[in-house]
């Protein structure tokens, strides 16, 4: 049975200060909105009070992260929260876990704390590093986690596999720390006034990648591994056709701890169907290198030095679209160029360096859409086959060019049952675009309806506006659908954390259904604690 303890009431926090109608944008700015309040908390206690506000208000409760989502995922019009003070490793007393995982390398870190900043603090202060990440470390954790943020690798867990707690705020201001069934606290020691500890696999996989339509994210503990450095070794392949065999049945992914493709779409002169494809391989050392190997020349200490001076200078991506507008014809040898240009014979650097693969001007004019698709369907293939014939069309018809090359990586089977590779290998299929150019969005949307068509899974965090009617999409992709939206009910009975995304995906009406179907019991805002599954701590207001 559930424990609980006896303590003095609740106290609800005073509530933070606020702004009234700031603008918020993301960092590509394709998405903004002027919420009613904007609040920067530092504490759980404040996040708890901004939740209690809002709901004695009737209003909606999201946290932004970073903004580098492309799609309306962070927006709100009520009260908007950006946790970027929350930016600290926290505690984490290892006589509360379980004698099995007391020796693990686990981290506790608050949802706020950036990337780019997690990784210095590893790495300087612990001698720790992620055992992998996405190509940008400008992202919140919170943020990166909650939409299924992925790198690429064989083996190598994307985000939200490397999550072993959660801390999450939910309606009326109450705080969980969700662990699956067999999590890595000790019930019967676990002790932290004012959150209660629920160990169940049912919620634990349905909260990680929720897209915080669950709730606030306080804080989370990650599974991490010793600092290492990689080797990363850029090599340009044979046409297409050439390596296409290899792409289906995954082989080429093997060839190294971390490999992904850039292809160019458009084909060379010579060549009736092809494409370029690019592999970037980062591959582990076994040694770490003296620092003067390291930075032994600059193209070493810069992965591409010029490319790195380029990438710096502002207003270098308005340039290149302007040029790229006026003559588009450009487009597919500079494709072609930057495919060439970019190679280098080796980068060695420590590990979270060597995945940052974003050029800092380029990175704020990026959009992308990025699809997963099961390895075993081999349906990432004819994806690619299928972008072939749609910029081949753009370009003939409507002189639309796609100035990018498509990415392709690969991620293990998540037990996360709304993470893009649930339950089996994918490959991820991408579609980046520079903001400005002509006919992007027109050239996203072609992709967005084919991908769905292939049955591909949509990126969260991606620009797909093509996205609704989570009733006849979603469910036929994800086998724990069903019990997800128990738990969204369960979490999230008002709808204080739904937003513009979630009303557009139809997830409360399709949710709702789907436990109707199903006969479950409805669930309430004032359900009793022994009704939780898993173990209960001590329900306090925390500070």
């Amino acid at each position: 049975m559930p424990k609980s303890s006896s303590g003095s009431p609740p106290i609800t926090p005073d509530l933070p200060k606020f702004k009234s109608r700031k603008t918020w944008k993301n960092v590509t700015g394709n998405q903004h909105i002027t919420p009613l309040r904007f609040f920067q908390p530092r504490t759980l206690g404040e996040i708890q009070a901004i939740i209690i506000a809002a709901e004695k208000e009737g209003l909606r409760v999201r946290a932004v992260g970073s903004g580098y989502s492309f799609s309306r995922v962070a927006l709100t019009d009520g009260y908007m929260m950006d946790p970027s003070r929350m930016n600290k490793i926290l505690d984490l007393p290892r006589e509360h876990l379980k004698a099995e995982h007391r020796e693990k390398y686990l981290v506790h870190v608050e949802g706020g704390i950036k990337l780019h900043y997690l990784n210095k603090l590893l790495d300087q202060k612990m001698g720790l590093a992620l055992s992998s990440m996405g190509t940008v470390a400008v992202q919140t954790i919170s943020g990166a986690i909650s939409t299924g943020t992925h790198g690429t690798g064989w083996n190598m867990p994307s985000l939200p596999d490397m999550v072993r707690s959660l801390t999450l705020v939910t309606h009326g201001g109450k705080v969980f720390q969700i662990e699956p069934t067999d999590g890595i606290t000790d019930p019967d020691s676990f002790s932290r006034p004012g959150v209660i500890l629920v160990q169940n696999d049912d919620w634990f996989y349905s909260s990680v990648v929720s897209m915080g339509a669950m709730g606030v994210v306080y804080s989370v503990v990650l599974e991490v591994e010793p600092i290492f450095w990689l080797n990363e070794k850029k090599t340009k392949m044979n046409v297409w056709m050439d390596v296409e065999d290899q792409v289906k049945d995954g082989s080429i992914f093997k060839n190294a701890r971390h490999v992904s493709l850039r292809i160019n779409p458009y084909p060379r002169r010579q060549e009736n169907y092809g494409a370029r494809a690019h592999s970037v391989q980062a591959i582990e050392m076994d040694e770490v290198p003296p620092f003067t190997q390291i930075y032994n020349n600059l193209n070493q200490r810069f992965r591409n030095f010029k490319a790195y001076i380029a990438g710096t200078l502002p207003g270098l991506a308005d340039i290149i679209v302007h040029f790229q507008n006026k003559f588009p014809r450009i487009i597919p040898g500079t494709i072609e160029a930057s495919i060439n240009g970019s190679q280098d014979k080796t980068y060695k650097n420590i590990s979270y360096k060597v995945f940052n693969q974003g050029i800092r001007q380029i990175q704020k004019r990026g959009l992308s859409s990025e699809w997963a698709f099961p390895l075993s369907s081999g349906n990432h293939v004819e994806a690619v086959r299928q972008a072939f014939a749609i910029v081949q069309k753009a370009m003939d018809q409507g002189k639309l060019y796609q100035n990018s090359p498509i990415s392709m990586r690969v991620a293990p089977p998540s037990k996360h049952y709304l993470a893009t590779s649930y339950g089996e290998r994918v490959v991820y299929v991408e579609f980046p675009m520079v903001i400005g150019t002509k006919g992007a969005e027109e050239m996203l949307d072609r992709y967005q309806e084919a991908m769905i068509a292939l049955k591909g899974r949509p990126h969260w965090g991606k620009f797909h506006n093509r996205l609704v009617a989570a009733d006849k999409l979603i469910p036929p992709l994800y086998e724990k659908w069903d019990t997800w939206c128990e738990i969204y009910l369960e979490l999230n009975p008002h709808g204080t954390f739904d937003n513009q995304f979630t009303d557009r995906m139809g997830f409360r009406t399709t949710a709702k259904y789907a436990v109707q179907q199903q006969q479950q019991v409805s669930f309430s805002s004032d359900s009793s604690l022994s009704d939780l599954p898993g173990q209960v701590g001590q329900l306090e207001t925390a500070h």
